[in-house]
């Protein structure tokens, strides 16, 4: 060729820069069309401009980036729509803002487009893409809604979500947000920067409702393309106010806010699944370190062997109560992050709903913790449904001595991570099975995670 093809050894092919192109506007004016084009990365090669009509290819015509914002003319021409790169001549990061119409209403955008449920993104219009949602809490009773979002199959940087609910329990409407957008820097240490907000709106008692808002910026660090392992950090601020019956008084329980710096590591790998954090959380009123590592072992396609390390620490507590403590059997969940279906029940079937964190013990004891603890939860496989646990943790309360607690039983798993049950048998409290009202003691796991379903499908049920 006689012109320079410096771009292409210098740029495309020795550096690792993503190419990104962006139609800006086109403006129609007597002699052509001024196209604005904005390159979001430093690439300096050439790209391609067509001009169509129908889906019928009029015009083509070359041109070389001038830097971050280019202003071409392009021929005139009976066209209803201009395109940049329509066969992905080079990669882009994101080809879904490459082209634009230049007729009709929707003149220099793309025709808005509603589809129920996610699909392949098709580059020709703006996608709204609507789910219903269903969930159910003891309060709000049935939640019967839908999740309007533009997240397709495909992961795009920008990503938003509106769901709202009614509470078919107080006839009220409730609902959450959700707004993401991922950076790409071009950096040696982090593969992406994830940016997100977030609301919910919903009952936590009866009569009772909380509202919600988070923001949080995850930093996810650099690593092999061919290595499942995922590891990063998060800055993060959530937001509670939560109402309060009127004859009480709004304490430092019923609105606060929680400062979160974590670590965080995973490697999903099959066979041997690894994953931790470490979390520094502060408050109005305390400030705590606590963090947690997990393992799990499938040594055979149905069986696993599951070992969890938990510990914490408070750098400080003035709160009177032990709302914020670190919970042994059951967690107070301040944070309002994990599915609850009676977050405020203290008796009855719905108060045995069990979630593998902090401590992590299935017995049922009634103390917390408020200055420091240790604790390891393990899980060996009987059959193809039956697990045997076994958990221990060593704790001390202020003006106390440290204290041991242990308790072990049985797993069943009627649908493995979805489903199971636990029945203790020997713990700190003596041999359970002999005691009065063994039935109250008896814990479910119910988790709403369609993920869970169809992966057990994938592998076979068991």
């Amino acid at each position: 060729s006689p012109k320079s093809l410096e771009w292409f050894f210098d740029d495309y092919i020795d550096k690792k820069d993503k190419i990104n192109f962006k139609l800006l506007s086109v403006k129609e004016t007597d002699e052509d069309f001024q196209v604005k084009i904005k390159n979001s990365t430093r690439f300096s090669g050439p790209f391609l401009v067509v001009g169509s009509k129908n889906g019928l290819d009029l015009t083509k015509k070359w041109y070389r980036s001038q830097g971050k914002k280019t202003l071409i003319s392009f021929p005139k021409g009976e066209y209803d729509k201009i395109s940049l790169n329509p066969d992905y001549l080079f990669p882009e990061f994101n080809d879904r803002d490459n082209s634009l119409r230049t007729k009709g209403l929707f003149k220099n955008r793309k025709k808005p487009q509603l589809k129920l449920f996610s699909d392949i993104e098709n580059p020709e219009y703006t996608q709204f893409f609507i789910s219903p949602q269903i969930r159910w809490n003891n309060y709000d009773k049935l939640l019967i809604g839908f999740k309007l979002h533009n997240q397709s199959l495909l992961t795009r940087p920008y990503k938003w979500a509106i769901a709202p609910k009614l509470s078919t329990g107080t006839g009220k409407l409730t609902g959450s947000t959700h707004f993401q957008n991922t950076l790409t820097p071009r950096s040696q240490l982090f593969r992406a920067i994830i940016l997100k907000a977030i609301t919910q709106y919903e009952h936590y008692a009866k009569d009772l409702t909380f509202f919600k808002w988070s923001l949080f910026a995850d930093a996810n660090f650099k690593k092999s393309p061919r290595s499942s392992l995922n590891h990063g950090i998060q800055i993060g601020y959530t937001n509670l106010n939560k109402k309060v019956a009127d004859f009480q008084v709004q304490t430092d329980e019923d609105k606060y806010g929680l400062s979160n710096f974590t670590y965080y590591y995973s490697r999903p790998n099959y066979i041997h699944e690894t994953y931790g954090s470490v979390t520094f959380q502060s408050s109005g009123v305390f400030r705590k370190i606590f963090g947690e590592a997990y393992y799990r072992w499938r040594f055979s396609p149905k069986k696993q062997l599951g070992i969890r390390i938990f510990a914490g620490f408070f750098l400080s507590n003035q709160s009177d109560t032990d709302y914020f403590n670190f919970g042994l059997s059951t967690v107070s969940d301040y944070a309002f992050n994990l599915n609850m279906l009676g977050r405020s029940e203290s008796s009855g079937l719905l108060s045995r709903q069990y979630f593998l964190a902090e401590t992590g013990f299935k017995s049922l004891f009634e103390s917390t913790v408020n200055q420091w603890v240790v604790s390891s939860n393990w899980e060996f496989p009987i059959f193809t449904v039956l697990d045997v646990y076994f958990d221990m943790a060593v704790f001390k309360n202020r003006l106390e001595h440290p204290d041991f607690l242990y308790d072990s039983g049985f797993k069943f798993k009627l649908i493995p991570d979805f489903i199971e049950f636990y029945f203790p048998v020997q713990s700190s409290l003596g041999f359970e099975p002999a005691q009065s009202h063994y039935t109250q003691k008896i814990r479910f796991t119910l988790k709403f995670d369609l993920k869970s379903i169809i992966n057990h499908l994938r592998r076979g049920w068991y």
